[in-house]
């Protein structure tokens, strides 16, 4: 969030858009970049911009309690802890292969692209990283900052109004293959460990909503049969 009032350093708050709005097959209106306006205040300048979307999307709220307050104590881990499993070169390589070339990257720049050729030039070096990362806990203050993105929406009379444009947020890439490799982990622990009942079946590997269909018939003919 703090990173959108970076668009004045000369950067157009809208230029990520141009490319899109170009090739844009929705009946979109915005041609050109729009100024805003909030409180019959107008906004010309990309930072003027960047603060009125800012104030839109994301209104002051009251701060979170300190995380300390409420997280265990991890120095002495729970007897029913499972060990670590040390994380594969070919973990890495499956959450790199399910990744689209033309995703956008976020605030470092580095795409999943150039991870993929990294990554086949020194596998062992990113496998380390997403290793290290997963292993101590530490999830990068960089991967956790957004890249926020206005996108127009299609049919608005006036695109002056911040509620005529919808945010969109870039991660950064590394941060989410770490994510994709612990998500993958903890997916196979539900089923190993069977930590959810088989119902839920939202997020499931190999399940779709006609499993959902399936178990809700199967639920409707036991009723209509007791």
């Amino acid at each position: 969030m703090r990173r959108i009032r970076d668009t004045s350093r000369g950067v157009s708050l809208f230029a990520f858009l141009r490319p899109l709005l170009m090739n844009c097959r929705l009946p979109c209106r915005l041609v050109s970049e729009p100024n805003l306006t909030r409180a019959a205040v107008w906004a010309s300048s990309s930072a003027e911009k960047a603060e009125v979307l800012l104030d839109s999307w994301f209104p002051p709220r009251d701060p979170l309690p300190d995380a300390k307050s409420y997280i265990n104590d991890l120095s002495s881990p729970n007897e029913n802890t499972c060990p670590f499993v040390s994380v594969s070169n070919e973990e890495v390589d499956e959450a790199i292969k399910g990744t689209s070339n033309s995703s956008a990257p976020g605030l470092s720049g580095i795409s999943y692209k150039a991870i993929k050729w990294a990554f086949s030039v020194e596998p062992d070096a990113i496998t380390a990283l997403v290793r290290a990362s997963i292993r101590f806990g530490i999830h990068h203050d960089r991967w956790k900052a957004a890249l926020i993105v206005p996108i127009p929406k299609p049919n608005k009379k006036t695109y002056s109004s911040p509620r005529s444009h919808r945010p969109i947020q870039l991660l950064d890439c590394v941060g989410k293959i770490v994510e994709k490799v612990v998500a993958k982990r903890l997916l196979f622990d539900v089923g190993k460990y069977d930590l959810m009942p088989f119902c839920r079946l939202g997020g499931r590997p190999s399940a779709s909503c006609l499993d959902a269909v399936s178990s809700f018939e199967v639920v409707g003919q036991s009723f209509l049969s007791s």
